[in-house]
C-alpha cells in the first residue's frame, strides 16, 4: 500500500499528490492519501477515471483536523461605529453567507411577518398594477428609499411550502408619497404564477439592509466597497471569533461514466465545510418545491402542456458523487455548506454515507437521485439510474438554514435505497422526502391530467426505516417528517419514531386522514379539519400519486396529523397500506412502545 500526504507536511495541493501518486504507484495499488491541517479550495477536487483511479482502492483519510473547505478566514478589521467592525475584501465579489464561528451568521433583514399555512404575509406592501399588468410592488414604508444599495436588498416569500428570494432592482417615490418596489422581473412573474404556490403582495422580510445592522452577529457585504460589515455584542470584537466568507460553490467532484463506472473511492474522517451559492443574489429563487426553482423557460407554455421537469433547476451540491459505485463517506463531517452538502446522483450505485453527521447547513443535507429531467424517471439507460445508495446510522440537524423549504434528506427518482438507523431533527420542512411528480410520471392516470408514460418510473423498492425525526417542520407548512411524491412499489416505511413536528404538542387526528380521494365507506376522518393546526401535516404524509408503498409499525405524536393521504388519483388510498402504527402515545402512557423507540435512530 502506498500512503501519500496532502496538506500539513505533505502536497500542497490535491493535483499534486495525484500526479505524484499517478507516476509512482504500482500497478493495482493501494493508495491512501493522507489529509491533515486546513485544505482550501476554490475550485472542486475533481476525480475522474484516469490510471490512477482505475481498477485500484484510492482511500482519502483524514487525520484529526483534517478540513476541506472552501471559505476565506476574514481578518483585518476595522472599527467604524458603536459595535460594529469592517473588513475590506477586495478579492470577493459577493456573498449571502457569512459563518461565524462555525454557524450561519444572519444577513441584515427586517423583522419577519409570519402567516400561517397557506396564507400570505400581510403588512404595508401590495403588488402594484399599471393598467391590468403587475409591475411591482408599493408601500408605505418611505425607508426604502433611504437604504444603501439598494439593488443588494433581497425579498423573502415564505408561502405554504415554499421559499422564494427576489431581489430588487430600484425603488422610487410615487405621486402619493407611497414607495414603488421594482423586483427582478423573472423571477416576481414566475413567483406570481399558479404552478406550485404563489407569492402574495407582502414579502415575509427584506434581506441584507444595512441600515438594520445592530444585532450582535448581523452582518452585510457591500459589493461596492468589497467590504464585510459585522455587528457584535457590547465589549467583544472580531478576534474573539472565527470568521469566514466562502468562495467556493463545490468541494469534491467524483465522476465516471455510465458505461465505466468510477469505483473503490472511500473518504474517511474528513471535514467539508464552508461553501457558497450566489445564484439567487443574482437572478432570484423561485422555488416550486423542496429548493427546486423554476428558471422561467416555460412562462410562455399553456400550464395544461407543462412538463413538471422543463424548467426545474435544482441547487449545486458541495460534494457530488456521478457514474460511481460503491463510494463511501464515513465518519466525516458536512457543515456550513449553503446547498445540498452531499449528492449522489445520475449513475451512482452502491453509494453510502455511514456515520456522519451534517449540521448547520443551508439546504439539504443528503440527495440521492434527480428530478429536474424526464431521463431521471425514464432513463435511456438503465444503468443512469441513483440505485442502491444508503445513509445510515448518521445525524442530520440543523439544516435549511439558507433555504427553508429543503428536505434535510432527499430521495428523488431512486430504486433500492434507503434511510437507516439516522437522528434528523430541527428542519424548517420535510425530514425525508422521496419520490417525485405529483404522479405525472407514473403509469395511467396523473392527479392533473392523463401521463404519456406505459412503463413505471424507476422509483420501487426504497426504505425508510428505523429513523429517529423530531421537530421538523419549524418554518413551512404542507410537508412532514417522512413524506412522498408518486408511485413506488415495495417501499416500506417502518420502525420510525417521530415526534413534536413543529413544536406542536396539541391533540392530533387519532387515525389516518385523507383528502381529495374517494374514501366512501372506509371511515376515515377529513383531514382539511386538521389543516389549520399547524404543521400540517407534520407526521408520514403519501402525497399526490403515492402508491405501492407499506407504513407499518412506526410511532408517532405532538404533530396535528400523524398520518395522512392526499390525492386525487381515486384509487391511490387502495394501494397503499397503514397498519400497526402507534399514533399520540407519548412514553410514559400505557401502551407505549418503548421497544420501537429505543431501536429507532443513530445506534
Amino acid at each position: 500500500m502506498k500512503e501519500i500526504r496532502i496538506g500539513k507536511n505533505g502536497f500542497s495541493s490535491f493535483e499534486e499528490a495525484f500526479a505524484f501518486a499517478e507516476k509512482t504507484a504500482a500497478p493495482g495499488e493501494e493508495v491512501t492519501f493522507l489529509l491533515s491541517g486546513r485544505m482550501e479550495r476554490k475550485e472542486p477536487i475533481v476525480i475522474r477515471r484516469s490510471p490512477l483511479f482505475d481498477g485500484r482502492v484510492v482511500l482519502f483519510r483524514g487525520e484529526e483536523d483534517a478540513v476541506i473547505t472552501g471559505g476565506v478566514r476574514v481578518t483585518g478589521f476595522e472599527k467604524v461605529g458603536e459595535n460594529l467592525y469592517r473588513a475590506s475584501l477586495p478579492d470577493v465579489k459577493n456573498t449571502r453567507n457569512l459563518y461565524l464561528d462555525g454557524k450561519f451568521a444572519n444577513r441584515t433583514a427586517t423583522e419577519p411577518i409570519t402567516a400561517s399555512a397557506w396564507d400570505h404575509a400581510v403588512g404595508n406592501c401590495d403588488f402594484y398594477k399599471e393598467g391590468d399588468e403587475i409591475t411591482g410592488l408599493v408601500t408605505s414604508d418611505r425607508s426604502l428609499l433611504s437604504w444603501k444599495n439598494i439593488t443588494d436588498v433581497d425579498m423573502i416569500f415564505n408561502v405554504g411550502w415554499t421559499h422564494h428570494v427576489i431581489p430588487i432592482e430600484g425603488v422610487k417615490e410615487l405621486a402619493d408619497g407611497r414607495v414603488f418596489i421594482q423586483p427582478k422581473k423573472i423571477p416576481f412573474d414566475i413567483s406570481r404564477q399558479e404552478r406550485g404556490v404563489r407569492i402574495g403582495g407582502c414579502p415575509t422580510c427584506f434581506e441584507n439592509v444595512f441600515e438594520l445592522l445592530g444585532k450582535p452577529g448581523e452582518w452585510y457585504f457591500d459589493q461596492n466597497e468589497k467590504a464585510l460589515y459585522l455587528s457584535l455584542a457590547e465589549g467583544d470584537c472580531p478576534g474573539n471569533h472565527e470568521i469566514e466568507v466562502p468562495i467556493a460553490e463545490s468541494l469534491l467532484l467524483v465522476q465516471g461514466g455510465i458505461g465505466n463506472k468510477l469505483g473503490g473511492l472511500r473518504f474517511e474522517n474528513i471535514i467539508f465545510s464552508s461553501t457558497g451559492f450566489l445564484r439567487p443574489a443574482e437572478y432570484g429563487h423561485s422555488d416550486l418545491q423542496a429548493g427546486f426553482a423554476r428558471d422561467g423557460s416555460d412562462a410562455e407554455m399553456p400550464k395544461k402542456e407543462k412538463p413538471f421537469e422543463i424548467d426545474t433547476l435544482k441547487l449545486p451540491g458541495a460534494v457530488r458523487v456521478l457514474a460511481a459505485e460503491n463510494t463511501v463517506f464515513e465518519n466525516c463531517a458536512f457543515t456550513c455548506l449553503d446547498t445540498t452538502a452531499l449528492s449522489f446522483e445520475f449513475g451512482a450505485s452502491g453509494c453510502r454515507a455511514v456515520s456522519c453527521d451534517f449540521y448547520e447547513l443551508g439546504a439539504t443535507a443528503l440527495m440521492m437521485g434527480d428530478v429536474m429531467v424526464i431521463r431521471a424517471h425514464h432513463p435511456d439507460d438503465p444503468r443512469e439510474t441513483v440505485t442502491g445508495c444508503t445513509l445510515v446510522n448518521s445525524t442530520v440537524k440543523d439544516t435549511g438554514k439558507d433555504f427553508f423549504s429543503t428536505a434535510a434528506v432527499l430521495l428523488g427518482y431512486v430504486s433500492h435505497c434507503s434511510v437507516l438507523h439516522n437522528d434528523i431533527h430541527d428542519v424548517p420542512y420535510t425530514g425525508v422526502s422521496v419520490g417525485w411528480g405529483w404522479g405525472s410520471s407514473d403509469v395511467s392516470v396523473g392527479p392533473y391530467r392523463p401521463t404519456p408514460w406505459n412503463t413505471p418510473s424507476v422509483s420501487e423498492a426504497n426504505d425508510i426505516s428505523y429513523n429517529h425525526i423530531y421537530r421538523c417542520m419549524m418554518t413551512l407548512y404542507d410537508g412532514g417528517a417522512i413524506y412522498t411524491l408518486g408511485a413506488m412499489e415495495g417501499t416500506v416505511i417502518t420502525g420510525n419514531y417521530i415526534h413534536n413536528s413543529g413544536g406542536y404538542d396539541g391533540p392530533g387526528c387519532p387515525s389516518l386522514a385523507t383528502v381529495g380521494c374517494d374514501v366512501a365507506g372506509l371511515g376515515y376522518p377529513d383531514g382539511k379539519q386538521y389543516a389549520g393546526k399547524a404543521p400540517f401535516p407534520g407526521g408520514i404524509y403519501l402525497d399526490e400519486g403515492s402508491r405501492g408503498i407499506k407504513v407499518f409499525g412506526n410511532v408517532l405524536y405532538g404533530m396535528a396529523t400523524p398520518l395522512f393521504y392526499h390525492s386525487q388519483i381515486n384509487d391511490g388510498i387502495h394501494r397503499v397500506s397503514f397498519t400497526d402504527n402507534t399514533l399520540n402515545l407519548r412514553p410514559g402512557d400505557e401502551g407505549f412502545p418503548e421497544r420501537i423507540a429505543l431501536f429507532a435512530g443513530r445506534i
